[in-house]
């Protein structure tokens, strides 16, 4: 039986996704939240958590049931899926900036539903912050994955490293990745021998201390190692400038990385302090 007070979840959106949600009034997150998006009902609460801004909009009201894939067209300049979804309303907006500051459980992936302590917690304070502006939302931006993969050919080229992008790679290459159904790579390197890279944006920037990979990514670009005999890397800066870069190999990674749950699936996590003399082996 439904209870009388309303339920209330997060849910987050970045500065490439954050226009769309207001545009559709729709909301969405990652599959892995999908048993708690389908409890929603109309007229629960939802908050609004913009992680590369770290600002909490809301409150929001639901307008529909949680649904799977209520817009497949929704945020499909992002990398990767949002289909637990649902519908949104609201009347007048507030916004805590650097909300994570004050309420550090934003920043935990695994959340979506909100306990009541939560809940009130966020109300009351969006309650005395500013109202926020609809009418001045920003563009969206590119995340930071894209800038970080920019970072990475801007230090090829000042130190004269020869590469080529995926739309050069040979046609067996491609094959391999095709049949993996892996993430396209950033680029291949050639030094002595060819050397590929997957490019991850910078940790730091995100806010966190480690640095963490999918488990099934892993295992492809190991599979990609073992299939092509090519040298494969992990490459990600920790600096905001892009000039100091490390880089793991999949093998060493599999082998040193702390096996945890987040809402992205099963991850590979790494302390930044352990990797530091990992360095980009060509520079």
């Amino acid at each position: 039986m439904r209870t009388l007070c309303p339920q209330a979840y997060l849910f987050l959106c970045s500065n490439l996704t954050m226009k769309e949600c207001f545009d559709k009034k729709l909301f969405g997150i990652t599959e892995a939240h999908w048993n708690d998006v389908k409890q929603i009902k109309p007229d629960d609460i939802l908050f609004l958590f913009n992680v590369n801004s770290r600002a909490l909009i809301g409150p929001f009201k639901a307008t529909s049931e949680g649904k799977w894939k209520i817009d497949q067209e929704a945020w499909r300049n992002a990398s990767r899926e949002f289909p637990a979804q649902v519908k949104v309303s609201w009347e007048k907006l507030h916004i805590i900036k650097k909300a994570d500051e004050k309420f550090p459980f934003l920043t935990d992936r695994s959340i979506c539903k909100l306990t009541e302590e939560q809940t009130n917690q966020l109300l009351n304070a969006l309650e005395k912050a500013e109202e926020f502006d609809i009418t001045v939302l920003p563009e969206p931006q590119r995340d930071i994955r894209w800038e970080s993969e920019k970072m990475f050919a801007d230090l090829l080229d000042r130190n004269e490293i020869a590469y080529i992008r995926f739309s050069q790679f040979p046609g067996d290459f491609s094959k391999i990745l095709k049949e993996m159904k892996a993430k396209r790579p950033d680029f291949l390197v050639f030094g002595e021998k060819p050397i590929f890279i997957e490019v991850k944006p910078n940790p730091l920037r995100q806010g966190r201390k480690d640095f963490f990979i999918l488990v099934d990514e892993v295992e492809k670009l190991k599979q990609l190692e073992l299939a092509t005999k090519v040298t494969t890397l992990i490459a990600f800066p920790i600096d905001v400038h892009g000039l100091e870069w490390r880089a793991l190999s999949p093998a060493w990674i599999w082998a040193k990385g702390e096996r945890k749950q987040s809402d992205y699936g099963e991850i590979l996590t790494i302390p930044v302090k352990e990797i530091e003399n990992k360095k980009l082996p060509f520079l």
